[in-house]
């Protein structure tokens, strides 16, 4: 590797766990997200309630969407992790010389 530069494969191992764990907490938010609902009733008899309901939908929509796509991401950035890891450990291996 270049001088000065030096990757520890174990960090990075570490580091995926981290993001490992935080994508599973996100999955954890979205399942409870997706589960709440709150009725059209609860917004009043008012005409302005039913704008109100609508832009509510819209907002848990939005919540819902985005925190499953949350922990995807996190979870693709935990495997990439992994990948790389092993990429060096693996290089690391095919360059040590046996007996050296």
């Amino acid at each position: 590797m270049a001088p000065g530069y030096e990757v520890t494969p174990d960090a990075l191992g570490r580091f995926a766990t981290v993001i490992g764990a935080q994508a599973d907490r996100l999955e954890r938010v979205h399942q409870v997200l997706a589960g709440i609902s709150v009725s059209q009733d609860a917004f009043g008899k008012l005409p302005i309630s039913a704008d109100l309901y609508n832009a509510y939908q819209e907002h848990s929509k939005a919540e819902v969407d985005n925190s499953a796509q949350a922990a995807k991401t996190f979870a693709g950035v935990a495997n990439a992790l992994r990948a790389i890891q092993q990429g060096y450990q693996e290089a690391e291996q095919a360059s040590t010389i046996p007996g050296g």
